[in-house]
C-alpha cells in the first residue's frame, strides 16, 4: 500500500511539472504554418519591390534621381544599437534582443525567411497549428519577453527577418511617436485625432531614417490582418476595417512630410512635428480621424 502511495505522489509531482495543451483552446497562441510563412515572403518582397517602382516614379515626375542606398545599407543590429545610443534615441531594449537573435540565426540557416521565423516563433512559445496535443516537461523560461513578436503581422515578421536592423529603427520611431503623440494630446488614443497624428507622425519618422520604401512597406505590413480580424470590433466601437482605412490613409499622409532628399538628422523632428500638425485637418487632403 505504501509504494501504490508512493508511485501516486511521484506521479502527481511529475504530471504537475507537464504543460499539456489542446488545439481547441483559443487561448493557445498559434504559429503560422509553412505555407502561410512562404506567401508572406513572396507578398513582402513583392510590398518592396512596388514601393521602390512608385518611389522612382515620383523621382522621375520631379526631373530627380536618386537611390536610397543609406537606408538600405546592410547594418548590423549591435551598429544599429550603438547608433541609436549614441543619438539618444529610443527603442524598446528586449526587441532589440530579438532583431540580435534574428541575425544570428540567419547566419545560421544562410538567410531562410521560412527558418528563422520558425525559430523565433518557438523561442515565442508559440504553437503548431496541427498539434493536436503538445506536452512540454517543466516551465520554458526566457531571459527576454517574446510578446512584441507574438502580436506581429506575418508581414512584419517576415520584414524584421529580412531587416533586423532597419526593424529596430522602425520601433525606435514608434517609441518616438508615441512620446510626441502624448506631449501634444496628453495620451495616445484609438480612433481619435492623436491616433492620426501618431501614425503619420511615425511614417514621417521613419521616412526620414530609413527613406520611403521600407517606410512604406513596414507601415502597410502592420496593417496586414485577415478579415475576421478587419471585421472585428475595436475597443472604441469603431470596426477594424475603418481604422485600418484610416491608419494606411495617415500613413502616406505622414510620409509626404519628408521629401525624397530630406533625411535626420538634418531634417529635425521638430521640423517634422510642425509639418504633421499643418495636416490635422480631418480630411481627405490631410490626417484623418474616426471621432
Amino acid at each position: 500500500m505504501k509504494k501504490v502511495l508512493v508511485l501516486c505522489l511521484m506521479l502527481t509531482v511529475i504530471i504537475s511539472n507537464i504543460n499539456v495543451s489542446f488545439a481547441s483552446n483559443n487561448s493557445i497562441g498559434y504559429s503560422e504554418t509553412d505555407d502561410e510563412i512562404l506567401a508572406a515572403e513572396k507578398h513582402v518582397k513583392s510590398m518592396i519591390k512596388n514601393a521602390e517602382k512608385e518611389f522612382e516614379r515620383d523621382i522621375k515626375e520631379n526631373n530627380g534621381r536618386v537611390v536610397e542606398t543609406n537606408n538600405l545599407a546592410d547594418l548590423s543590429v549591435a551598429k544599429t544599437i550603438e547608433y541609436l545610443n549614441n543619438q539618444n534615441q529610443p527603442y524598446d531594449k528586449e526587441f532589440a534582443e530579438i532583431c540580435k537573435q534574428i541575425e544570428e540565426i540567419k547566419k545560421g540557416n544562410k538567410g531562410s525567411v521560412l527558418s528563422t521565423i520558425k525559430s523565433v516563433n518557438k523561442k515565442a512559445g508559440l504553437k503548431e497549428k496541427d498539434s493536436f496535443v503538445s506536452i512540454s516537461l517543466g516551465t520554458d523560461v526566457y531571459a527576454i519577453s517574446y510578446s512584441t513578436w507574438s502580436n506581429m503581422t506575418l508581414s512584419e515578421k517576415a520584414l524584421c527577418v529580412i531587416y533586423p536592423s532597419q526593424a529596430l529603427r522602425v520601433n525606435s520611431c514608434s517609441k518616438l511617436a508615441y512620446e510626441y503623440t502624448s506631449d501634444k494630446f496628453g495620451g495616445n488614443g484609438l480612433g481619435d485625432e492623436s491616433d492620426g497624428y501618431r501614425h503619420a507622425i511615425w511614417n514621417a519618422l521613419m521616412k526620414a531614417r530609413i527613406g520611403n520604401t521600407l517606410a512604406r512597406s513596414f507601415a502597410t505590413a502592420h496593417e496586414d490582418k485577415t478579415q475576421d480580424e478587419l471585421n472585428e470590433l475595436a475597443n472604441d466601437g469603431y470596426y477594424e476595417y475603418e481604422h485600418k482605412v484610416m491608419d494606411l490613409h495617415n500613413n502616406e499622409e505622414g510620409r509626404d512630410c519628408v521629401e525624397w532628399y530630406e533625411a535626420y538628422p538634418f531634417l529635425s523632428d521638430s521640423t517634422i512635428k510642425s509639418r504633421v500638425t499643418a495636416k490635422l485637418t480631418n480630411t481627405s487632403s490631410g490626417i484623418i480621424w474616426l471621432h
